[in-house]
């Protein structure tokens, strides 16, 4: 895909990893309402959107137990 080619990506991007990309990465991780990113990328039912919401979550949880494992966070 050419996209893929223009961000410097080796893999065969899909247009759902893109969509996915685009509302995880760059828009829920900066602060977005999840409203203005269901309408973005088209999601007819909130509830699709807020599953990446609660990935981005997750994600943001385990980053964090993996600094406290490493003693990053200890007196913070």
């Amino acid at each position: 895909m050419a996209v893929a080619k223009l961000c410097g990506v080796a893999k065969n991007l899909t247009v759902h990893m893109i969509r996915y990309t685009f509302a995880t990465s760059i828009v829920l991780s900066n602060g977005v309402i999840i409203e203005a990113v269901a309408k973005i990328i088209e999601h007819n039912l909130l509830i699709t959107t807020e599953i990446y919401e609660w990935l981005v979550e997750c994600k943001i949880d385990e980053i964090c137990f993996i600094l406290i494992e490493l003693d990053y966070l200890t007196g913070v």
